[in-house]
């Protein structure tokens, strides 16, 4: 049986490390090298890394920050943002990324997923899928946040399971940078379309936020960001609570 997973999730511009809320307000926190130097000693599960550059400017993935990190990193790495080609997937991999997230690309070509999970396995791919309500129905942006699909969200994780991606990474748009809690309300439309581990993100604040989340029988990962930065909670703290409740993470 698999067990779920803490997986917290920078944001880095060029070599900073940033923090937006609801995918907008950007701002710097400090340096990338450093937090991450910070996080290896906390004995990850996993750590994601987004290229906030690439994926707000249509730029490509800056593969130098991968070099710095993967040769210092002693957790699996996670990479995202600008990821367009099957040459940048097989790059990622070949400089020490063990999973990469594939959001935008993904929407605007589906045949790309196809590719991936050709050349390199289902269990090489997080699909990414932002979400944000607006009037009650909630919709698909890519283009970090900038660009609204028509394709339902509900059609779209069908479609994108079917075509092979190991995980799915759902993002609340919404609660994205809040620290108030994770999006229920979309857990609990999208989680019986859910046939691949899923990862949820946006909105953690509290350790409880996680518990809540992770006791959810679709859940498999809890992503958070914020709470990392800004609180003294760590993901030992959570698994230590998490224990308590009977929730099996890893180790």
């Amino acid at each position: 049986m698999l067990k779920k997973r803490i997986i917290p999730l920078l944001l880095h511009y060029k070599s900073w490390l940033v923090k937006t809320k609801k995918f907008d307000d950007k701002r710097n926190v400090g340096n990338l090298q450093q937090i991450i130097n910070v996080f290896k000693d906390r004995k990850l599960d996993e750590l994601a890394l987004i290229d906030l550059m690439a994926t707000s400017e249509n730029k490509d993935f800056n593969f130098n920050i991968l070099d710095e990190v993967a040769s210092e990193c002693n957790m699996p790495l996670i990479i995202g943002g600008g990821i367009k080609n099957l040459y940048d997937v097989e790059t990622a991999f070949k400089k020490g990324a063990d999973k990469i997230i594939i959001g935008s690309a993904g929407i605007k070509d589906n045949n790309f997923i196809n590719l991936i999970v050709k050349n390199f396995g289902s269990q090489s791919l997080m699909a990414a899928i932002d979400v944000k309500k607006i009037n009650n129905k909630h919709y698909i942006f890519i283009d970090n946040g900038k660009t609204k699909i028509n394709t339902s969200i509900l059609d779209w994780i069908q479609k994108v399971q079917e075509l092979g991606a190991g995980e799915l990474l759902i993002t609340s748009i919404d609660f994205e940078g809040t620290m108030k809690g994770y999006d229920y309300l979309l857990l609990k439309k999208i989680e019986k379309y859910i046939k691949v581990p899923l990862i949820f993100n946006g909105g953690a604040g509290k350790t409880k936020d996680f518990i809540k989340l992770l006791s959810n029988k679709k859940i498999m990962g809890a992503c958070a960001s914020s709470v990392f930065l800004f609180s003294e909670i760590t993901p030992k703290t959570i698994k230590y609570e998490s224990a308590k409740k009977r929730i099996k993470l890893r180790c």
